[in-house]
C-alpha cells in the first residue's frame, strides 16, 4: 500500500495499479507501480476537496493537493464539514506518461515529472515488468535488477509466456489509461507519452494499439528491426540484452549470434513484429496525431539509415490524412500543418544516449500541443 506525499507545493501519490482485473492475485506481474505528480492547487482553491476517485485498477491512499493553510478537506473520502464551500469539480489535467530505459526504474523519470507537473501537467511513470519494485532483487546501480530482466528474457525465449522486452509492457501501459479514466482530474483528450530507449519503444507501440494517446514522443527507441535484420545492422540492438541472443545462439547451436539468431529471438518475443508493426507499417498508422522521433545521429541501436523508408511512408501518410481532412489547403499550408505534427529531432554526433537537446524538444512538443492546444 502506498501513499501520498507533498513536496515544495507539489503532490506526490504512489499507487500500486492491477494490470491485469481478471486474474488478480496470480502473481506480483499483475501489479504496476504508478507514480503520479502533479501541482497542488493555491490557496484560493483549497477550501474545496479534490479526493481521487480511484476504481479498481488501483489502490494505495490518496490527499488532494490543496494548500495546508486552506482549512478545508484534502483528504479523500472526508466528508463534506457545514460552513465550509461544497467541492468543486477538479480542473481536468493534461497528462504525460514517461517511461524508464533498461535497467532503470520510474524514479528515474521523477525530475522531469516535477518540471511538467509545475508547468500544469499530471505526470505519470510507472516501473515496467522486471524493473524497480516488480524487481525482486536490486541494487542501487540497477545492475541486479538488470540480470533479473536478462534472466526473464531468456525465459521467455525458451518457455514463454510471457513477453517482457515490449508487449507485455504495452499492456501495462492500456492498463494504466484505463485508470487514467477513472480520475476526475484528467483530461483524457490531452494526453502525452515519452519514453526513453526501452521506454522510447513502448511509447511508440503503445500509441500504435491505443489511440487515446493523443501526442507521442519517443526518445532513441524508434527503429526498423527488419533492417537491421536484413543489412546486418543488428550489433547495436543486440548488446543491449546479450545474454538473451547467447541463450538464443546456443540453444540454436550456433557459435555466434548471427541475423538467423536475431529473427528467431524477434519472432518468438514479439510474435508479427517484423510483418506487421515494425516501425514501415506502425509509425504511419500514428497519422494525423503529434508525433516527434527523437534519435541520434550515430545510434547503432537505432539506425537512422534503418529509418528512412519508415520516415517517408510516416511523412506520405501524414499527408494524406490532413490533406483528406483540410482539402482547401495550399501545398505550402499543407507542408506547414504536416511539419507541425509530425517531426524528427535528430542529435548531431550523438550515440545512444538522453541528450538535453531531446528532452527539450519533446517538452516544446508537449507544451505546443497539450498545454497550448487551440491557443
Amino acid at each position: 500500500m502506498h501513499g501520498t506525499a507533498q513536496q515544495h507545493c507539489l503532490v506526490v501519490e504512489d499507487l500500486l495499479m492491477c494490470s491485469d482485473t481478471q486474474h488478480v492475485g496470480s502473481g506480483g506481474k499483475d501489479w504496476v507501480p504508478l507514480r503520479l505528480v502533479w501541482a497542488a492547487p493555491d490557496k484560493r482553491s483549497s477550501s474545496s476537496s479534490s479526493s481521487r476517485q480511484h476504481g479498481s485498477h488501483a489502490s494505495g491512499s490518496s490527499s488532494g493537493g490543496g494548500s495546508s493553510g486552506g482549512g478545508g478537506s484534502d483528504r479523500a473520502g472526508e466528508p463534506n464539514r457545514p460552513g465550509l464551500d461544497p467541492p468543486v469539480q477538479p480542473v481536468r489535467l493534461p497528462v504525460v506518461i514517461f517511461l524508464h530505459p533498461t535497467g532503470a526504474n520510474m524514479s528515474s523519470e521523477h525530475h522531469k515529472q516535477e518540471s511538467y507537473a509545475a508547468a500544469g501537467y499530471l505526470a505519470a511513470a510507472i516501473d515496467c515488468h522486471h524493473h524497480g519494485e516488480r524487481c525482486a532483487a536490486q541494487d542501487f546501480f540497477g545492475g541486479a535488477s538488470r540480470g533479473v530482466y536478462n534472466d526473464a528474457l531468456v525465459r521467455a525465449w525458451r518457455t514463454g509466456p510471457e513477453r517482457p522486452f515490449l508487449l507485455d509492457n504495452v499492456w501495462d501501459i492500456v492498463a494504466l489509461l484505463d485508470y487514467l479514466e477513472t480520475r476526475p482530474d484528467v483530461d483524457m483528450a490531452r494526453i502525452g507519452i515519452t519514453g526513453t530507449s526501452l521506454g522510447g519503444m513502448h511509447s511508440w507501440l503503445a500509441a500504435v494499439v491505443d489511440s487515446r494517446i493523443s501526442v507521442i514522443a519517443p526518445t532513441i527507441g524508434v527503429q526498423c528491426f527488419k533492417w537491421a535484420v536484413d543489412h546486418d545492422r543488428f550489433q547495436g540492438r543486440v548488446s543491449s540484452i546479450q545474454p538473451l541472443f547467447d541463450a538464443a545462439a546456443a540453444d540454436m547451436q550456433k557459435r555466434t549470434v548471427d541475423a538467423a539468431v536475431v529473427q528467431a529471438v524477434w519472432r518468438k518475443l514479439m510474435p508479427g513484429l517484423l510483418d506487421h508493426y515494425d516501425a514501415p507499417m506502425s509509425l504511419p498508422s500514428l497519422a494525423p496525431r503529434p508525433l516527434l522521433i527523437a534519435n541520434g545521429e550515430l545510434d547503432d541501436r537505432c539506425p537512422m539509415e534503418g529509418l528512412q523508408e519508415a520516415l517517408r511512408l510516416t511523412q506520405a501518410e501524414y499527408e494524406r490524412v490532413i490533406r483528406e481532412q483540410q482539402p482547401s489547403l495550399s501545398e505550402q499550408e499543407l507542408s506547414t500543418a504536416v511539419a507541425g505534427r509530425f517531426q524528427l529531432y535528430v542529435e548531431k554526433f550523438s550515440g545512444h544516449r538522453e541528450t538535453s537537446g531531446m528532452n527539450s524538444a519533446v517538452r516544446q512538443f508537449m507544451d505546443k500541443h497539450l498545454l497550448n492546444a487551440g491557443l
